[in-house]
């Protein structure tokens, strides 16, 4: 699996980005979601992380539920005393899991044939 996934990349593998690409952009310009590799400037250079990758599919997945940024924030933040969160959030009996979309995410990376 590759170490870090482009912008065009990311929006192929994660159900729904397509249509959520602005949304997104503004998640990464306001900092809700960090990109692994960043370099400022113009035309900046990033690169995405499969952790980030699964930060994009749970706050696309609970954008599409209606949940705000501000409460996509929050969720996704990390416990000081783990490395990674089992699950994002409790939103409305919405339940977003960090393992299930890793899978998911992880097939699609293979089908996709992204190396």
């Amino acid at each position: 699996m590759k170490k870090t996934y482009s912008f065009s990349e990311v929006l192929r593998i994660v159900p729904g980005a397509k249509e959520k690409k602005g949304l997104i952009q503004l998640w990464i310009k306001s900092g809700i979601i960090r990109p692994a590799l960043f370099s400022a400037g113009r035309g900046q250079s990033r690169g995405y992380s499969f952790a980030n990758m699964v930060d994009i599919c749970a706050a696309v997945t609970l954008s599409a539920f209606g949940v705000s940024s501000i409460a996509i924030s929050a969720a996704l933040k990390v416990e000081p005393n783990r490395s990674r969160p089992l699950l994002v959030g409790d939103y409305a009996g919405l339940w977003v899991s960090y393992d299930l979309i890793a899978k998911e995410l992880t097939k699609r990376i293979e089908k996709e044939k992204i190396t």
